[in-house]
């Protein structure tokens, strides 16, 4: 019973790990030296409508706000005065950065299940809480 239990959560760990647009660059320290010379500049102005639209989304989903100003803080640190080749990059870096930060965010405490289901000789019981039950 564990066993099935065991490899469907790592099956699910897995999957979604596949699922991340390989395509998506998480280290922004990396950009290419001319975005950072030449080009436009991302200022907080750009930021504002797509963080309050980021704001209502999530809040409506019931996302706490700690995570939220968190998730504001890392966009705002990685994307404020970043220098991108022209206007038209401004609005994809932007969404690379708010993926980038929820995989970020959702990365910090990962739960794994398989440290947990290790060679258990007892049965284990994990119980989810949460403001909705």
């Amino acid at each position: 019973m564990f066993k099935a239990l065991r490899e469907k959560l790592l099956g699910a760990s897995k999957q979604a790990e596949e699922e991340l647009d390989p395509q998506l660059n998480l280290d922004y320290e990396t950009f290419r030296p001319e975005e950072r010379e030449s080009g436009a500049v991302i200022r907080e102005s750009h930021l504002e409508n797509v963080l309050w639209e980021m704001e209502l989304a999530l809040l409506q989903s019931d996302v706490a706000m700690e995570a939220l100003e968190e998730m504001k803080e890392i966009i705002k640190k990685r994307l404020v005065g970043l220098r991108v080749e022209s206007r038209s990059e401004i609005v994809p870096t932007i969404e690379k950065a708010l993926k980038a930060s929820l995989v970020e965010l959702l990365s910090k405490n990962v739960f794994h299940p398989d440290i947990l289901l290790e060679d258990r000789e007892t049965p284990l019981v994990i119980a989810f809480v949460g403001v909705n039950g």
